[in-house]
């Protein structure tokens, strides 16, 4: 199958271009709930995040927005050996009331 580095492989790690609005579940804010999830993604050779699985979740219900901001965040290309290349690694998504 194809290649896939690990970041500190990489001579170019992929950066976000811009970032996702996180959709904060209404209830766990008005709660006071906050939280981390952490996503396992894979950035691809034109810099399309995708999940491939969620790792650990706070909440359960942190992990839809966690997964919809994530992949809708663009990234740069992550290359090896000047080339474009696959990267996986853990994502972590927090949730804070101050956002």
């Amino acid at each position: 199958g194809d290649l896939v580095f690990e970041l500190h492989q990489l001579d170019q790690r992929p950066v976000a271009l811009r970032k996702s609005k996180l959709r904060y579940p209404p209830h766990l804010k008005r709660k006071g709930i906050e939280g981390e999830v952490r996503l396992l993604v894979q950035i691809d050779e034109k810099g399309i995040l995708r999940v491939e699985s969620v790792e650990s979740a706070a909440h359960p219900d942190f992990v839809p927005p966690s997964v919809e901001a994530a992949e809708d965040t663009p990234y740069t290309i992550p290359t090896y050996d000047g080339k474009p290349v696959k990267t996986q690694f853990i994502l972590p998504v927090r949730f804070t009331i101050s956002q």
